[in-house]
């Protein structure tokens, strides 16, 4: 298993967010096994799923913010 030294103290807590089992992301792992049961148990996937969309779209909002921030071209 790969981890972050620097998210150690957090491995108990979240241990979906940081580490690796080779080259298999746990979320990704949780989707791709719940594509088996879709019909019968679909939130195998939606949980993983919808952690994902949250993440991206967190992360493209951070984005756009440092952006509005730290562009100088964009200050009036």
């Amino acid at each position: 298993m790969i981890c972050s030294p620097l998210t150690s103290n957090h491995r108990g807590k979240f241990p979906f967010l940081f580490c690796m089992t080779g080259s298999t992301i746990f979320w990704g792992w949780d989707i791709s096994q719940g594509r088996d049961y879709l019909s019968t148990a679909w939130w195998i996937t939606f949980r993983p799923g919808i952690a994902i969309v949250l993440i991206v779209i967190s992360f493209n909002i951070l984005g756009d913010w440092l952006r509005d921030v730290l562009d100088p071209h964009l200050r009036v």
